[in-house]
């Protein structure tokens, strides 16, 4: 050999593992041969390896970069597609909400005006329209068909006013504005006879012989006309040179008895008729008042007694007049009302009469109230107070257990006669002034008006309250007691608690005076009773009064959340209300005062939830946020007029609301005192009550004119709108969004289920059928599937 060989040493490679060629040795190695081989440099040789792997690692970053780039570019796509899916089904969601929204308020808007015509299809639309979606529309519509269930209803082309109910025949007599006398069939609502009056006058006064099938009617035009239904012979025509102001027909049905309606000063009088021949039987003229008052110049109701002994005669003008005549004498048996004056309610004189079956008592509706006596003494028994509006005539039910009268206020009153109370809740599915009457027993009942002739069955009215005889004198006084409790106070002292489904849940408390006022802490252990002239704070754990105060006459007084504080007006020593006082129960001390000077006015007061502040407001609009723990005070600007006369807290305390004088309801965002712009109109008697759902959602309001309101929070509209009750109220309590609590002077206690089921159920019951073929096409829409709605 010319020249040494090259020779690498790579030995040490058999212990160097699976790495070796990842070894710097090993590429040292390989680059001296490449070397000798090529002939090229070994340092140039590695520099470009190293360039190659750097080149080869630079492509790698670039195609993993480009990959991991594509794959984001690619997600964010997948996110935006998924976002705009997701947005696409919101959007169609909303889209059916919509259009749920739509379709149920145009079906509770169709079950509110189909209530005037067909009360049972009202109630199949009110339950799709809840069925479809359940909202503040549709609620509202379910209750309104869920009070209200006539069993048959038929539409008047012109106002009744005049009835006579005919049960035996199953007919209802009309005599109507229109010059029109119309026969009714009950069970149907179908017409069974019509005629005309002379003349088209109005029909205003009635008399039904029921064996003979007789009617005697007077029109405007001095004229009575007595016919038989369904004949067609002549009438008996019988003529007046003055208007016939009522028509009685004895139980024998021989002979017709006129009251006339003579012009001032003449008074009135009474003619007597063969019912048959029309010959003229005698006369008769009531007694004259006394003194200056008007005379009775009109006679405005007749009725004779079951053995057609007695005829009773109403007279009046601004005053009642009633006397009980015996029809053999013609002599004066009784003078029961004589010059009695009457309130201006827009009835003149007696407005009805009325004996009961057995002829043992009369009835007499006048002003306000209906007045019994018993016969044949006419000793007075009771008198009943019926409507401001006024009374507008009476009947006894067929047992003579029960008393009827219509009103100017478009309602219908029953009544029991022993104890007063009302029998059933108040009818008002009317739209005008109404006339009413038994019909074959005390839970069916007719009734009539410038609109529509409903009939009733009562036993069958199914109730959205149930009423509790919870006390027996009048309630004063209604406070919430824990989450779901309930306290009461009468007017004999009585405070009994409650649960919510009216159980009573602790003995009946006796305080000795009458209770105007009722305050608990949060878990109910704890009452505050406000008295006459007393404050005490009752502990229903240990039974036994824990405070005894007496600060002045009829005090506000409140007891903190916590059941730890008392707070109760601040009177001075000329007896004045000039402030708020503070005490500590368990002490039994005083902690602090707020003073507001002579100028408190009947104030009202309520505790926050968290216990840290006093809300005090007045009749003369104050309106003080009192912190408890710093002891300041401050006046909060007022938009109520006529002051402040109810407060409440929402439960979370989110919200405040109070009520004037008036009728606005203004809310306040708290603890900012942040004015809420929509406000409601609650009462227009005042709003007196205020109560919160324990969710927050709803506002019921109860005040001066007896009725009570449910607010919805959310969109400031009632889910049940305001409506008359039959007895006064001393206040509500709104446990949740389905069930308050209203007390009232009659002594009862009502639990009034709003749940959307209960309703439900009530008016299914009551509609008893399902919408047809026709009805679901025209108000549900063809596309949709008919199916049964009950």
């Amino acid at each position: 050999m010319q020249d040494e060989p090259l020779w690498v040493d790579l030995r040490w490679a058999r212990s160097a593992g699976e790495e070796w060629r990842q070894d710097s040795r090993f590429m040292q190695a390989v680059a001296s041969v490449a070397a000798a081989v090529r002939g090229d440099d070994k340092a140039e040789l590695i520099g470009e390896e190293a360039r190659q792997h750097r080149r080869t690692v630079r492509l790698v970053r670039s195609a993993v970069g480009a990959l991991i780039a594509l794959t984001v570019l690619a997600a964010i796509g997948g996110v935006a597609a998924l976002d705009q899916r997701n947005q696409a089904n919101q959007q169609r969601d909303e889209a059916r909400h919509q259009a749920k929204t739509a379709e149920s308020r145009l079906l509770a808007l169709q079950a509110n005006q189909s209530q005037p015509d067909a009360w049972d299809r009202a109630m199949l639309l009110a339950i799709e329209a809840a069925r479809t979606q359940e909202n503040i529309d549709t609620r509202h519509a379910l209750f309104r068909a869920a009070r209200q269930n006539p069993r048959i209803h038929a539409k008047l082309a012109s106002g009744a006013l005049a009835m006579a109910v005919d049960p035996a025949h199953d007919h209802v007599v009309l005599g109507t504005q229109d010059g029109r006398i119309r026969v009714l069939n009950v069970s149907n609502g179908a017409t069974v006879w019509t005629v005309e009056s002379e003349g088209k006058r109005p029909v205003h006064a009635l008399a039904l012989a029921a064996r003979s099938q007789l009617i005697a009617a007077a029109d405007q035009g001095q004229t009575v006309v007595v016919r038989k239904i369904g004949a067609r012979s002549t009438p008996l025509f019988l003529r007046f040179p003055v208007e016939v102001g009522a028509l009685a027909i004895n139980p024998q049905e021989t002979v017709l008895a006129v009251g006339l309606r003579e012009m001032l000063p003449s008074p009135a009088y009474v003619e007597f008729y063969d019912l048959r021949s029309g010959k003229r039987l005698g006369r008769m003229s009531p007694p004259e008042p006394s003194g200056d008052s008007y005379p009775n110049h009109s006679v405005t109701a007749l009725a004779y007694d079951p053995s057609g002994r007695y005829l009773a005669i109403g007279a009046g003008f601004l005053t009642a007049d009633l006397s009980v005549w015996d029809v053999r004498t013609r002599e004066l048996a009784h003078h029961v009302l004589a010059d009695e004056r009457i309130p201006l309610v827009g009835l003149r004189g007696v407005s009805g009469i009325g004996f009961s079956p057995d002829g043992q008592l009369m009835a007499a509706s006048f002003g306000q109230v209906i007045r019994v006596w018993e016969m044949p003494n006419g000793s007075p028994q009771t008198t009943i107070r019926v409507s401001t509006r006024g009374a507008k005539g009476v009947s006894f039910s067929p047992d003579g257990s029960a008393l009827i009268s219509g009103s100017p206020d478009r309602t219908v009153y029953t009544f029991d006669v022993g104890s007063k109370r009302r029998l059933f809740p108040p009818l008002t599915g009317s739209r005008q002034s109404v006339i009413a009457d038994f019909y074959g027993s005390k839970a069916r009942v007719v009734t009539a008006s410038a609109e529509d002739v409903l009939a009733w069955d009562l036993d069958r009215h199914e109730r959205v309250a149930r009423p509790i005889q919870a006390h027996a004198s009048a309630i004063l006084s209604v406070g919430q007691a824990g989450r779901s409790g309930v306290v009461t106070g009468d007017r004999d002292g009585v405070v009994r608690r409650w649960d919510r489904d009216g159980k009573v849940i602790a003995a009946p408390l006796r305080t000795g005076e009458p209770v105007f006022g009722l305050s608990a802490s949060r878990n109910g252990d704890l009452l505050a009773i406000t008295g006459t002239n007393r404050v005490r704070v009752w502990d229903f754990t240990q039974k036994s009064y824990l405070v005894n105060l007496a600060p002045g006459i009829q005090p506000a007084a409140a007891i903190s959340p916590d059941g730890r504080l008392l707070a109760m007006t601040l009177f001075d020593e000329g007896g004045i209300e000039v402030g708020v006082m503070l005490w500590d129960i368990a002490s039994r001390k005083e902690v602090r005062r707020w003073i507001s000077g002579p100028n408190l006015d009947r104030p009202t007061i309520v505790f926050a939830p968290d216990g840290n502040s006093l809300v005090i407001g007045d009749g003369n609009g104050q309106l003080i946020d009192w912190n408890l723990r710093t002891g300041g005070a401050r006046s909060i600007e007022n938009r109520l007029p006529d002051g402040v006369r109810s407060l409440a807290f929402s439960e979370s305390g989110e919200i405040l609301a109070a009520g004037s004088g008036q009728e606005e309801i203004e809310l306040w965002e708290m603890p900012q005192w942040r004015p809420i712009e929509a406000s409601f109109n609650g009462d227009s008697g005042g709003v007196a009550f205020l109560s919160f759902s324990a969710d927050n959602r709803f506002l019921a309001s109860s005040g001066g004119s007896g009725g009570f309101s449910v607010w919805d929070i959310a969109t400031r509209r009632a889910m049940i709108e305001p409506f008359p009750m039959d007895s006064s109220l001393a206040g509500v309590i709104m446990l949740d969004e389905r069930m308050l609590v209203s007390a009232h002077d009659d002594g009862t206690v009502r639990m009034w289920d709003f749940s959307v089921d209960r309703l439900i159920e009530i008016a299914c019951r009551a509609a008893n059928r399902n919408l047809t073929i026709s009805e679901w096409n025209l108000y549900i829409g063809s596309d949709i599937p008919h199916h049964d709605t009950c």
